[in-house]
């Protein structure tokens, strides 16, 4: 067991090989980038700089609430750096490194676990639902391709047990923080549902820019999808940050929309790691600079 826990992230980018050799030429995703809008490449940095300042930004409320927090400035380099090792690993990596540096002298240790398993929870619970209404908005393609009369029924059953397998990944958890996650969810409603709408809105701003940039003309719903369900795998230790997995998910469902396989490896590489990334850069540098301006100012 523990020598598969240790070879199954090499799955992703085995996989990744794979589907270069088997569908996609690279010099062809390099003429999709050749051709991209500056105009949508920059709407898609401006709403995925939303995104993660929103993030940032619930986490830092939340953990103030809970007595454990710290500046802005500095929750957002810490954030940054945690995310961008995510990035090269997987985004579980993220909040663990993030919730360490946090820990570290705190008393409030269970508090500000308890405020990471809650904000990936919300985000989890979000992205399988919003997954779940598009997959039975786009349930005629999605039949056609099972080959299935009952598609929806079929895949319901799938996402209902792809849920079951993230609750067992987060079981111990999960159990180890339940009680601070009852009262923090209890009391944090709310302004949660508020995080999470304002997320998942720059979100889908994000999709489609990125998809217009690339001048793909795909169906909203099958767009929104492949995002979500990306998102899904990225978090699952089968890959490095979903590498591969995602990829082939990419492939596969936007080939049913005329999509060539170039596009949909150009879409998912642009949404999940470079975009997300110059984010990332961008918030590290802008956090330095802020955080010596408030050295400068209180010094």
């Amino acid at each position: 067991m523990a020598l598969l826990k240790r070879i199954a992230p090499l799955f992703g980018p085995l996989l990744m090989a794979y589907i270069f050799l088997r569908y996609v030429r690279l010099g062809e995703v390099v003429a999709v980038y050749g051709r991209a809008s500056l105009l949508f490449l920059a709407a898609s940095l401006g709403f995925n700089t939303l995104l993660m300042l929103g993030k940032i930004h619930r986490l830092h409320i939340l953990l103030h609430r809970e007595g454990a927090g710290t500046g802005f400035f500095t929750m957002a380099r810490g954030y940054s750096v945690a995310n961008l090792l995510g990035q090269v690993s997987n985004l579980l990596v993220s909040d663990l490194v993030n919730a360490a540096a946090l820990m570290a002298g705190s008393d409030r240790k269970g508090r500000i676990a308890a405020v990471f398993v809650f904000n990936r929870v919300c985000d989890l619970a979000s992205v399988v639902l919003l997954m779940l209404l598009f997959f039975f908005m786009e349930g005629d393609r999605l039949r056609g391709f099972l080959g299935l009369k009952q598609g929806n029924t079929v895949i319901l059953l799938a996402m209902a047990l792809l849920l079951g397998a993230v609750c067992l990944l987060f079981r111990e958890r999960l159990r180890q923080v339940a009680g601070d996650f009852i009262d923090l969810a209890s009391r944090n409603w709310g302004p949660a549902l508020c995080y999470v709408l304002f997320i998942y809105l720059c979100y889908t701003l994000c999709a489609f820019s990125e998809a217009r940039a690339l001048h793909l003309e795909l169906p909203g719903g099958f767009l929104l999808l492949s995002y979500f369900l990306g998102s899904l795998i990225s978090i699952l230790p089968i890959s490095v940050a979903g590498i591969g997995t995602r990829e082939l998910v990419f492939v596969f469902l936007l080939k049913l929309v005329g999509i060539a396989p170039e596009g949909a490896v150009a879409l998912s590489t642009l949404g999940f790691l470079l975009v997300p990334s110059l984010t990332l850069c961008l918030i590290y540098l802008v956090s330095l600079m802020g955080e010596r301006h408030e050295a400068r100012v209180h010094g």
